[in-house]
């Protein structure tokens, strides 16, 4: 095995052992960089030396981001696992931009992560066969865990890890139930509740049939929840 795939794969294993896209370099060279060196046949004397080298390939090749200046790394196995929200930013806009540039430049942000995201995204595809309940688009990046009960409004966390909280949606109709425009009753029936003309939106809503899952239906606790967000009487 080439060090860069043996890296890779001991990030992967230290990721999913801790549950958590957080990782340490202190980490992988103290649980792993044995294992790499096995794995590789490395007779060379200083392998620390090599898997920072290709830690750095990760980096590159968007894999990895560092989180701190401590030797703490983010890995982004998947982009829809990158839930977060920023919790400070600082930007500095321009003034002399004209009307048709816009300045762009990095910014440094904190981020949240939701912890378990990809393993929770994994069984909801299973429960939903991958198909978005609504529609039936199966193609994956375009899927959603749509959370019926919203993960901000369940303040002690009772359903933000339950299968049952969760639908699995197309993009399209992960906004629309998240602005209101669509719900479902306790008997998973479509409730339209789009106030706007838009043809289309009114076109997709009506063509929207619930389609059961595998295991693990809707909670009617949940769904009353969504009701309640969305002013629905």
């Amino acid at each position: 095995m080439k060090w860069y795939d043996a890296t890779l794969e001991a990030v992967k294993e230290i990721v999913n052992d801790n549950n958590s896209p957080f990782l340490t370099y202190k980490e992988i060279k103290e649980k792993r960089l044995k294992d790499i060196v096995l794995k590789t046949k490395s007779n060379g004397k200083t392998p620390e030396n090599s898997l920072s080298f290709y830690l750095q390939h990760l980096r590159d090749a968007g894999l990895l981001k560092f989180v701190d200046n401590r030797g703490q790394y983010f890995f982004i196995d998947n982009p829809l696992d990158e839930s977060f929200s920023n919790v400070g930013l600082n930007l500095i806009i321009d003034s002399t931009s004209t009307k048709d540039e816009i300045q762009v430049d990095e910014i440094f942000y904190h981020i949240k992560i939701r912890k378990g995201q990809n393993t929770l995204r994994n069984k909801m595809l299973k429960n939903y066969q991958s198909k978005c309940a609504f529609c039936g688009i199966m193609e994956e990046p375009l899927l959603v865990a749509s959370h019926i009960y919203r993960w901000a409004d369940d303040k002690h966390g009772d359903f933000r890890g339950k299968l049952n909280n969760i639908i699995c949606m197309c993009e399209m109709h992960d906004a629309l139930f998240e602005l209101g425009y669509f719900t479902i009753d306790e008997h998973y029936q479509v409730i339209d509740n789009y106030k706007g003309n838009d043809p289309i939106l009114k076109g997709i809503i009506k063509n929207s049939k619930f389609t059961a899952p595998l295991q693990y239906p809707p909670n009617s606790f949940c769904i009353f929840e969504h009701h309640k967000r969305i002013g629905l009487k």
